[in-house]
């Protein structure tokens, strides 16, 4: 997605993805919304959206999460509200 730097919605949602790049998402910096739903994610991993300062909403429902690492969600803003676990 690294040519895509003005995107702002991405929905990823029912796509079987196993698992993604630590720093797929390094260059979204106008991302706001972002679905992974229904898909078949076991981890996210340290520091996945630090890029993503204006992400408001994170959609990662329905998916097979065992690891939440411990920065998983480090440097979103205070623009992030809304998180579907």
């Amino acid at each position: 997605f690294s040519s895509l730097i003005k995107l702002n919605k991405l929905n990823l949602a029912h796509n079987y993805l196993y698992t993604l790049d630590p720093i797929i998402f390094q260059n979204l910096h106008y991302l706001i919304e972002l679905d992974l739903s229904f898909n078949r994610l076991k981890i996210l991993h340290n520091f996945m959206f630090c890029s993503n300062k204006l992400l408001f909403r994170l959609n990662v429902a329905e998916n097979h999460l065992e690891i939440l690492e411990e920065f998983s969600f480090k440097n979103l803003d205070e623009n992030f509200r809304h998180l579907n676990l």
